[in-house]
């Protein structure tokens, strides 16, 4: 052979891969290409189909419902009805709801109003007309006193049962009574009182704090001086839970005191014993031989007092 023969095929074999030419490659990457979309074109278009399947059943239930309704309600009018006794539903659900509310907020009050009940049954054994207690005050009054009898009752039974009916009405009686005895105290008080008013003593009001034979307890001493007066708390043993209730802790004991702070510091004790209708005694000294008028008085503005002389 002669060599431009040799040349040539060695230079048409440079153009060979897999003894394929690079134009058939690409026509081969195309087709497989071609292939791939339409394989991709193929399951969108199965897709497609599907879901369309599935409208079409929708379609049908839409059409099936509809038809029901329109067979249920074959009219505007009855269409019209049925949404009047729909909302009429709605409402009457929700006034049931209100009112299943309501029970249960009174439903506690159910056992209370049975308690009272049984409270104004005992108190009719007890010899008290439940239906005289107009006022409201008297009637919680009552319904405390019927509970605290009810506690005391279950203390003394011991085991905390359930007392015994006539033993509460019984313990009501005798509270009853004591009422009854309290009344005629303060009326007998008043009586008293309106005596001595007519008599013009100047003390008309008991003393705030009596003896039970009957003899007045003084609150303070009081030093009258110069410039004011001393005060000096007596601290009676047995009035010292009813004194830690009373308004004077401004009072300042021991110390001299000018009559404005006086005057300031036992008003609000003046004004509890005029709430109480009663007045505080107290024993009053002079430091000196003639005591200082104006103080003396703004002292027995406040309080009831023994004069004790040197």
């Amino acid at each position: 052979m002669s060599p431009d023969i040799h040349q040539q095929d060695r230079s048409y074999q440079r153009g060979l891969v897999l003894g394929l030419t690079m134009a058939e490659i690409m026509v081969l990457i195309v087709f497989m290409l071609l292939l791939a979309l339409a394989a991709a074109l193929y399951r969108d278009q199965l897709i497609l189909v599907d879901k369309q399947a599935h409208i079409d059943d929708l379609t049908r239930d839409v059409r099936s419902a509809r038809e029901k309704i329109g067979a249920l309600i074959p009219d505007a009018a009855k269409r019209a009805e049925f949404d009047d006794v729909f909302r009429d539903l709605q409402a009457a659900k929700a006034t049931n709801q209100q009112l299943q509310q309501e029970l249960d907020r009174l439903r506690p009050l159910e056992e209370k109003a049975r308690q009272a009940d049984r409270i104004a049954e005992a108190l009719r054994k007890a010899g008290v007309d439940p239906d005289v207690m107009k006022d409201m005050k008297e009637v919680t009054d009552r319904l405390e006193l019927a509970n605290q009898v009810v506690d005391i009752a279950r203390e003394m039974s011991g085991d905390g049962t359930k007392p015994d009916p006539q033993r509460i009405a019984d313990m009501l009686s005798s509270s009853h009574q004591a009422d009854q005895k309290i009344v005629n105290l303060q009326g007998q008080n008043k009586f008293l009182v309106d005596r001595l008013k007519a008599a013009g003593k100047g003390n008309e009001l008991p003393s705030c704090w009596t003896t039970p034979e009957g003899k007045v307890e003084y609150i303070f001493d009081v030093l009258i001086t110069d410039q004011g007066a001393i005060l000096t708390d007596n601290a009676i043993p047995h009035r010292a839970e009813e004194q830690a209730q009373l308004p004077i802790s401004m009072v300042k004991f021991g110390k001299d005191l000018s009559q404005q702070e006086i005057k300031q510091q036992t008003r609000a004790l003046f004004d509890w014993s005029e709430h109480e209708k009663c007045r505080f005694y107290v024993r009053i000294r002079s430091q000196n031989r003639t005591m200082p008028r104006d103080v003396f008085g703004t002292v027995t503005d406040v309080f009831y007092y023994v004069l004790i002389r040197r």
